[in-house]
């Protein structure tokens, strides 16, 4: 009598691929949301970023200060874009290649950001301007308000120096009221005391 011989496998049978398959799309479901960035994180990159071009536009300003650059913001749409003063409407390319320096949120290099809005403060025409000294084109300092639904960042630029910072509490929009008189004189009851020798 004659043993039947053995068969042999040489793969994977369809069942033993598709619970494999199953596994991986399960693993990437949960692995998928701790790759996004949330929404916090959001706003901390959509600051330094705006404030890394901020401070892009005032150094190319004094690099050509007969046609400095200018910070666009869109009143439509969560945009920027930097730009020549002498054509605010059109973007300069982007230094290193031929793209437009435009930065929409949740689009592009900042595709990552959606849902951040920005709102400009202490600015006319929705537009900072940096001087051939690399100060504001204003006598006030100004501010961009980054936010989402989780809370909000700002972005303050100094029109004296042009520095740029990032805070997380809103800045005063209108600088204070000095004190009516800086010098206090001494009550009148305390005698002013002299020690000579």
């Amino acid at each position: 009598m004659s043993r039947p011989r053995s068969i042999v496998r040489r793969g994977f049978t369809l069942i033993e691929l598709m619970i494999a398959m199953v596994v991986i799309a399960i693993m990437a479901v949960v692995v998928m949301p701790a790759l996004a960035p949330e929404d916090a994180i959001k706003l901390v990159s959509a600051s330094h970023m705006l404030a890394s071009d901020l401070e892009y536009a005032q150094s190319a300003s004094l690099s050509e200060p007969t046609d400095p650059i200018v910070v666009v913001f869109d009143a439509d749409a969560p945009r920027y874009w930097l730009a020549r003063a002498s054509d605010p409407d059109s973007p300069i390319e982007r230094p290193g290649s031929a793209d437009a320096y435009l930065m929409e949120m949740g689009v592009g290099l900042a595709r990552q950001l959606d849902g951040i809005e920005f709102e400009v403060a202490n600015v006319s025409d929705n537009s900072i301007q940096y001087d051939a000294f690399g100060r504001l084109d204003q006598l006030d300092n100004a501010f961009v308000r980054i936010h989402n639904h989780t809370g909000e960042i700002f972005v303050s630029i100094s029109a004296s120096t042009g520095s740029v910072s990032v805070v997380k509490q809103s800045p005063p929009v209108v600088a204070p009221e000095p004190p009516a008189d800086p010098i206090s004189p001494l009550p009148e009851s305390e005698p002013i005391v002299v020690k000579t020798r």
